[in-house]
């Protein structure tokens, strides 16, 4: 059973991530969770605590779904990525830009440590899938350090609200569209033709 610590997070990431947090008030989430603010209060002495508490929330259970997928020895690399852009995917679709541009502009250090948390999930699960790629023989034989800096330069993007704002597509078709873009740029002949039946299979 959660506790009221838990609630209050699980719910307050829900509430940023769909609004941002910077005009929503500790007054109106009291009232919309049916709790009193000294209780908000109690576990968390500032909105700065809650908003960091509710990040971490968010990118560590980012971080723990992947890694269960990536950890998975029962299926293949190419499995796996299609499993983690959906599971990205959908993560994408209960985010507003309002979200990272709150972060970037009000919390800008938290900022920071996102970010530092997100690229090195990143990282780690780039080189393992490149490295387990390899050896199913469906990636080219590509240095993993120059495709891990162009994953990384293509994830900047996805997350800096100035790029998102100017654009006419949304996070979900960008990251989408950048898996696609990487993926058919390194897979190997056989890759390409496993990719293709994967996904066939799955549109069943």
């Amino acid at each position: 059973m959660k506790d009221t610590k838990e609630k209050i997070i699980e719910y307050t990431t829900k509430k940023f991530l769909k609004s941002g947090f910077y005009k929503t008030g500790m007054d109106k989430l009291a009232k919309e969770m049916k709790i009193s603010k000294k209780t908000i209060y109690k576990y968390f002495n500032t909105k700065s605590e809650l908003v960091k508490a509710s990040a971490t929330y968010y990118f560590d259970s980012l971080r723990e779904q992947a890694d269960k997928i990536v950890s998975d020895k029962k299926i293949g690399t190419l499995e796996k990525m299609i499993l983690l852009t959906k599971m990205h995917t959908e993560k994408l679709r209960l985010i507003n830009e309002k979200y990272y541009e709150d972060l970037r502009t009000h919390e800008p250090h938290l900022h920071k440590d996102c970010e530092k948390m997100q690229n090195e999930s990143i990282n780690k699960i780039t080189l393992m899938l490149l490295d387990q790629g390899k050896k199913e023989k469906v990636f080219e034989n590509y240095p993993s350090e120059l495709l891990l800096e162009t994953v990384n330069s293509l994830m900047k993007n996805l997350f800096n609200p100035e790029y998102i704002k100017n654009s006419k597509y949304n996070q979900e078709k960008i990251f989408t569209f950048m898996v696609n873009l990487l993926l058919n740029g390194i897979l190997t002949k056989d890759g390409k033709s496993k990719y293709k039946n994967i996904i066939e299979r799955k549109l069943k």
